[in-house]
C-alpha cells in the first residue's frame, strides 16, 4: 500500500518524477514485480478510482499485481477534464466518482474478492451502485490455449474464430 500513484489517468499534473511516482515507478514496483506472493498494490493520492494490472516481462506472469487506487471517499474528485487526463494501457477502468471498496479475503481457500461501490459525483448521483468487481484466486489452473481455427474472410470484414473458452471461470 502506498499513498503515492504510479501513474493515473485522472490527474496528469500529479505524475512527477520526483520522489513520489517517479520513485513508486522506478525503484519501487520494479522490486514488487519479483515478489510472487503480492497481487495487489492499494494507492490514492489522486481523488477517484482506477483499476490495472502492472505486468512483468516475465513468461509466466506470475509477478503481475493489479494496481488500484481508492482514492474516492476524501476531498473533491478529480474529474474528468479539470487536470490534464491521460490514457494508460495499464489501468483499465477509471471513475471520477465518491466510492468506496469491499475486500473479502478467505485465507483458507486463497482467494479474494472486490468490489467497488459508487456514491457518484456532483453531476450523477448513485446510490451505493456496484461499479467494480473483481478477484484472485492463487491456486486456481490457468485456462486451456484455445485453438485458432481458420478465420472467415468476407468483402469487408475479417473474423477470427478459435475455440471455445474453456476453464473454471468459462
Amino acid at each position: 500500500m502506498s499513498h503515492h500513484f504510479s501513474i493515473t489517468e485522472l490527474w496528469g499534473e500529479g505524475i512527477t518524477y520526483d520522489g513520489g511516482p517517479g520513485y513508486i515507478t522506478n525503484q519501487i514496483y520494479p522490486i514488487l514485480k519479483n515478489i510472487q506472493k503480492l497481487f495487489n498494490i492499494l494507492y490514492g493520492h489522486t481523488h477517484g478510482y482506477e483499476r490495472g494490472t502492472f505486468e512483468t516481462v516475465d513468461a509466466d506472469a506470475r509477478g503481475d499485481f493489479r494496481i488500484v487506487c481508492g482514492g474516492c471517499s476524501g476531498g473533491a474528485t478529480d474529474r474528468w477534464g479539470a487536470f490534464v487526463n491521460q490514457d494508460f494501457q495499464a489501468i483499465h477502468l477509471t471513475y471520477d466518482h465518491y466510492g468506496y471498496q469491499l475486500i473479502e479475503i478467505d485465507v483458507a481457500n486463497k482467494t479474494y474478492e472486490s468490489k467497488m461501490f459508487s456514491l457518484g459525483n456532483t453531476n450523477l448521483i448513485r446510490d451505493n451502485e456496484m461499479m467494480d468487481t473483481w478477484y484472485r484466486k492463487a491456486n486456481q489452473q490457468a485456462p486451456s490455449t484455445p485453438v485458432a481455427n481458420a478465420p472467415t474472410v468476407e468483402s469487408t470484414k475479417i473474423t477470427f474464430n478459435t475455440s471455445d473458452y474453456s476453464g473454471d471461470d468459462s
